[in-house]
């Protein structure tokens, strides 16, 4: 089963860049027409925002891409790079200035992971997406119970 929304793109190994693709996530999402209020899109923003700039900031060289998908009643949000390190969450700090990007995505995400690819890694995000949006695509089945096994890569569109 094939998703009916999809985006994919490069990002550049840039701050700005990666800052630039968590908008460009958000916009896609919206062209859509997915009804979504502000705060989901906010959270889909930043959990996109903190894997795309994990990628960025501590993958040393190769492409970092971002896909995005919507399949039945899931939004799901891959950021690929060519680290064949899987991420780890830091222990939480108050006084620390970096390190809290996975437990965010963990808190704002229903379903979140990392997995090794044949090229490098592949982060992700899940979303399930209101009631009303899925009912209008519910004979595409989720992608959610069809994971790629470890090792495995998706070709990217």
């Amino acid at each position: 089963m094939a998703a009916h929304h999809q985006l994919a793109f490069t990002v550049a190994r840039t701050a700005a860049a990666a800052q630039q693709a968590r908008h460009h996530v958000v916009a896609g999402i919206r062209s859509w027409g997915i009804r979504l209020d502000e705060e989901a899109l906010d959270g889909i923003e930043l959990a996109a925002g903190e894997l795309i700039t994990n990628a960025v900031r501590h993958t040393g060289s190769g492409p970092v891409t971002v896909s995005v998908y919507q399949e039945g009643p899931v939004l799901v949000v891959e950021v690929h790079d060519v680290a064949k390190v899987l991420p780890r969450p830091e222990p939480l700090s108050e006084y620390a200035e970096s390190g809290r990007g996975l437990h965010l995505v963990s808190v704002i995400a229903d379903r979140h992971g990392a997995d090794l690819t044949a090229t490098g890694k592949r982060c992700w995000a899940e979303f399930i997406l209101p009631s009303s949006v899925s009912d209008q695509r519910a004979d595409q089945g989720s992608r959610r119970d069809r994971r790629l096994p470890s090792g495995h890569a998706r070709e990217m569109a």
